[in-house]
């Protein structure tokens, strides 16, 4: 173990993204398990509701001012591109997975439909139907289309030259996300957006202001841990669902936790080995990892072997997580090298 740079950057915190992200792939597959792994449980009881707001909080962390056509442009091509490439892999990839396990073209074919037509139409629940057909849901990808709302709109709202009134139009800005959550069913994951423009604009703040490389007085630890503690408690946040038990205070709370997490992070950012590295380079490549969760989620019908396991549900839970974390870490590891290769040969091309 070993002390890093005292610098706060978004690099500080690809340990947090890396160990947000295995949180949030465990999350996915314990709805299927009774897990009663105490280590696993403490952690998602603690941190799960502030695992969203945080990966927000970091993407306002490295957003920056730009002229509003430029910044359109920069998030399709880091968002709005890997949503659809990744769209366009589920629909090869999902009828061949159906069909390997169930030797059935007609259902393989009817079930790749539902699930395709969820990640057009940016549904981020399942159970919606569209002309009468039954669509699923665009699980974890919604992700990338509310950051891309979030983005574009805290760009446009900084144009504001009036603090007190861009405050409030944020606000007005996550109480529309919030109505509009209680509505079934919306395209483009709007809702997830409008509220994600809240979280998005303070991780601005505290990059703007340098929050996180002052030291702060107990006073604000103890406001946060309280707020933190009423949340986990009484509250539950369930943001791409639009559940929010407590209302908005939800959204405050999981905020409070987020930004609790983020101090976590630069405490974490001391560490280092072997282990701690791969899990940093999984957190640096949080984009292309919630890509390659959506394709092995929603593709492979993981609910065979929870099904096969449900008589060891924590031996399940831990080889499911396993094996769904090798194929994240290679599909980031084939994305990287696609990557370079593709950057030098445009590179080649250019100095000819």
């Amino acid at each position: 173990m070993s002390r890093r740079k005292k610098t706060i950057s978004i690099g500080t915190f690809d340990l947090l993204k890396g160990l947000g992200m295995t949180g949030i792939v465990a999350g996915h597959i314990c709805r299927k398990y009774s897990v009663d792994f105490l280590p696993f449980q403490i952690y998602l009881m603690m941190f799960g509701p502030g695992l969203i707001p945080m990966f927000f909080l970091l993407s306002g962390l490295g957003g920056k001012k730009r002229e509003i056509k430029d910044a359109w442009k920069k998030n399709a091509k880091e968002l709005l591109f890997p949503y659809f490439l990744t769209t366009a892999v589920v629909a090869a990839v999902f009828p061949l997975c159906h069909y390997m396990a169930f030797r059935w073209w007609p259902g393989a074919m009817t079930e790749t439909l539902r699930t395709v037509s969820a990640f057009l139409t940016g549904c981020p629940r399942g159970g919606n139907t569209v002309f009468g057909f039954r669509i699923y849901e665009c699980t974890p990808l919604w992700y990338l289309l509310a950051l891309f709302w979030a983005a574009n709109l805290t760009n446009i709202f900084l144009k504001i030259p009036s603090a007190g009134w861009r405050n409030a139009v944020i606000c007005l800005c996550v109480l529309s996300g919030y109505l509009g959550s209680s509505v079934n069913f919306w395209y483009g994951c709007i809702p997830q957006g409008l509220m994600a423009v809240g979280f998005y604009y303070a991780g601005y703040l505290i990059k703007k202001n340098k929050l996180l490389e002052k030291n702060w007085s107990s006073w604000i630890y103890v406001v946060l841990g309280i707020v933190s503690a009423v949340e986990l408690i009484f509250g539950e946040m369930q943001y791409s669902y639009g559940i929010f038990k407590l209302g908005l205070l939800d959204y405050v709370g999981c905020g409070c936790i987020g930004i609790l997490l983020l101090r976590l992070g630069i405490w974490l950012n001391r560490f280092n080995g072997t282990i701690s590295e791969w899990i940093r380079r999984l957190g640096r490549y949080t984009y292309w990892a919630i890509c390659v969760h959506g394709v092995e989620q929603n593709c492979i019908p993981w609910y065979l072997l929870s099904d096969s396991m449900s008589s060891y549900p924590n031996v399940g839970f831990l080889t499911e997580l396993f094996l769904r974390g090798i194929l994240i870490v290679s599909g980031c590891l084939i994305i990287r090298r696609w990557s370079v290769f593709a950057h030098r040969k445009k590179w080649n091309q250019y100095r000819r």
